[in-house]
């Protein structure tokens, strides 16, 4: 239960200082408090909430390889997600999307669409996730051809929007 307490007052920190554009602080936090050490001894299903903190800290960092990573090592922990936490594997996978937009990867960025929808169709979420990751879908195929950065943004902050998504990402192409 505390594991659980603690990750909710890192969550609601970084939420706070997203707010207040405080990115450096979210590193020094996520940097102070979650000591990648110590993940190994929660159990798996924290061990995926801790390692999507410590992408978290590394998008910031502006280290999208390190930031990667550690949501490749989460994808471990997905076979403990429950309906109620579906969200952190849809986090993940998005984030991954983000950074992928950002190196224009378009191959990877539809290989993790796939992956995502094979993800909201196992875990029966299709009535939830289905239109808005198609719309995402739509959208970079579109930014793959025009580049307009705009258009991308508002595809982003619609799906945003829709899914309540990236709480703690402040996004910018």
């Amino acid at each position: 239960m505390f594991d659980c307490s603690y990750y909710y007052y890192l969550y609601i920190s970084v939420i706070h200082l997203l707010a207040i554009g405080d990115h450096q602080g979210i590193i020094n936090l996520l940097d102070k408090y979650v000591l990648e050490d110590e993940i190994e001894y929660k159990s798996d299903k924290m061990k995926n909430y801790y390692l999507y903190l410590v992408s978290v800290k590394y998008y910031y960092a502006k280290n999208y390889d390190k930031c990667f990573t550690c949501l490749m090592k989460g994808r471990n922990y997905f076979s403990t997600i429950s309906a109620n936490t579906f969200w952190v594997c849809l986090e993940n996978v998005l984030l991954s999307v983000l950074i992928n937009i950002q190196l224009e990867d378009y191959n990877f960025i539809y290989s993790e669409l796939d992956f995502l929808k094979r993800l909201i169709k196992k875990n029966n979420m299709q009535d939830l996730y289905a239109n808005p990751i198609l719309n995402l879908q739509k959208g970079i195929k579109h930014f793959e051809n025009d580049k307009d950065k705009e258009k991308m943004m508002n595809v982003i902050n619609a799906l945003k929007d829709e899914l309540n998504a990236f709480k703690l990402i402040y996004i910018k192409l």
